[in-house]
């Protein structure tokens, strides 16, 4: 007689049923249950012991699990944080050339210095290709920008409707 895993096969089944039963509740991040499905459908993998496990499958939050979660989200804080540094530096940078404003660019490269001066341990690197399609899409006409969001198979349609108006 062949066993089948039970792990697996219950996590999988229980953990989907039980998300459908709390309905809209059961995908939010505060609920265990959604949790329990996300770990089971392979979306987070963390290596815990049957202890950890059983704390986590009622709703606790064992402290090795904590631990991994909270260098996960402070990873993913720092390239958050990072490239919304780097959008401002090369938006500031693009407006200045476009604006044909010295200081502008001056001082967008004394920002992008200071970040990485303060910040050795995550560095921005930003290459004049960012900055070259900045200003061509500043440089677009609105009609421009209008078609080009459309899809293509109406974008031909779209650029003749707005060169009438």
């Amino acid at each position: 007689m062949r066993l089948m895993p039970t792990k697996p096969y219950c996590l999988t089944h229980f953990s989907s049923s039980a998300t459908q039963v709390f309905g809209g509740y059961g995908y939010m991040d505060e609920y265990p249950v959604s949790r329990m499905y996300r770990d089971a459908k392979g979306m987070k993998v963390l290596d815990t012991d049957g202890y950890d496990a059983a704390l986590k499958a009622i709703g606790f939050q064992p402290n090795d699990v904590k631990k991994v979660q909270d260098a996960s989200f402070d990873s993913q804080r720092m390239i958050g944080l990072n490239r919304l540094r780097e959008t401002e530096i090369a938006n500031q940078w693009a407006q200045g050339i476009f604006e044909k404003d010295a200081d502008k660019v001056k001082a967008a490269r004394a920002d992008l210095a200071e970040w990485n001066e303060t910040n050795p341990e995550s560095p921005i690197k930003i290459n004049f290709k960012q900055i070259l399609q900045r200003v061509q899409k500043m440089n677009q006409t609105k009609a421009q920008r209008i078609a080009a969001t459309a899809p293509k198979e109406i974008r031909a349609d779209v650029r003749r409707a707005l060169e009438v108006q």
